[in-house]
């Protein structure tokens, strides 16, 4: 005998027989699941492309030493020295694969967070007295922080070469591509040196998404109050990541720093490397507080066009997938289950 069975009850709902037990479950786990995971991947690959040029410039302002250029003398300098693509785009390779299975994640996740703690929407709140308010649900900042422990068990190793990629053009040209970047850096300094940084970028994935997505959520909601969704989405896409940002970004500038260390020759010289004790301490003595801002602006603005993008790429992805779906449905197909 099978060790689980499969069944379908009346009330759209699939009976598991695990071991004799018997588990109900909502046959619209799968479809909601499925939607949100198509919608989040779409998000990643429009944000991603978009957005990767002003990550690079932001990057390579990070990772200055001791000569500091501005924003827009940094980008002359790659665009004159290096190129449009390879200054600008080199590198892309590994976040377009890891910012896809990110956002995939986030946004999965989060709608299950979101789901699992009781939120259905923001929005106001009609009083006794007939007017309404807005009143800060906690609950979807929660559902977003849930997510970045997870999700920096992914980002941590792409980031890392992203950013030795980004960084690699100023020095010796060591790597070819991200393949070659992630084999070479696991095989002189080990597969963990690939989640070098991992503590801090943890702690910032937790501090963005909570942000991110309670930004977002406050946003929208009062902004389609007054303006159609194809105004009031992005707005508030761009705003959640604009302020998402700037609440992570020290962490943001130290991971740079962390990640962007020569790394050749790193079991050798473990007392010499930077940690994320080191390297806001060297932060701070060189450049003082704002030193943990540096290339905010650039960063800012990037956030903003791109998370802009993003849950606007989100949002319709949702809907259409929910229309396509509909429509199968109103011509009197049926969904086949697995």
């Amino acid at each position: 005998a099978h060790w689980a069975k499969r069944a379908y009850t009346h009330h759209h709902q699939v009976k598991l027989q695990v071991c004799g037990l018997a588990i109900y479950v909502d046959s619209g786990v799968r479809k909601f699941r499925m939607e949100h995971l198509i919608a989040g991947a779409t998000a990643g690959v429009v944000g991603t492309v978009l957005g990767f040029p002003l990550d690079t410039l932001k990057t390579r302002l990070q990772s200055q030493k001791l000569t500091q250029l501005g924003a827009l003398s940094m980008a002359v300098k790659m665009l004159r020295e290096e190129g449009l693509f390879k200054g600008f785009y080199r590198g892309i390779g590994a976040p377009l694969v890891s910012l896809t299975i990110l956002n995939t994640m986030s946004f999965a996740s989060y709608s299950y967070f979101k789901t699992l703690l009781g939120v259905t929407e923001v929005g106001p709140v009609r009083k006794a007295d007939g007017s309404t308010c807005f009143v800060f649900e906690p609950k979807v900042v929660l559902a977003g922080v849930a997510g970045g422990p997870v999700g920096s068990l992914v980002s941590t190793p792409f980031e890392l070469v992203k950013t030795q990629l980004q960084v690699d053009n100023v020095s010796t040209k060591r790597y070819t591509s991200s393949l070659h970047a992630a084999r070479t850096i696991a095989r002189e300094c080990g597969p963990r040196a690939l989640y070098l940084g991992h503590g801090v970028n943890t702690t910032r994935e937790v501090l963005f998404l909570g942000a991110y997505f309670g930004m977002y959520e406050h946003s929208k909601a009062f902004f389609v109050q007054s303006f159609p969704a194809s105004i009031a989405v992005p707005v508030a896409g761009g705003m959640s990541g604009a302020i998402a940002w700037l609440a992570s970004f020290p962490l943001d500038v130290v991971k740079a720093q962390v990640q962007s260390q020569r790394l050749d020759g790193l079991p050798k010289s473990k007392e010499k490397m930077v940690t994320w004790g080191s390297s806001m301490r060297q932060i701070y003595n060189y450049r003082g507080i704002p030193g943990f801002y540096t290339g905010v602006m650039p960063s800012i603005t990037r956030a903003f066009m791109v998370s802009g993008s993003r849950f606007s790429a989100y949002e319709f992805a949702l809907w259409a997938v929910r229309k396509l779906r509909t429509d199968e449905g109103g011509r009197g197909g049926r969904e086949v289950e697995g």
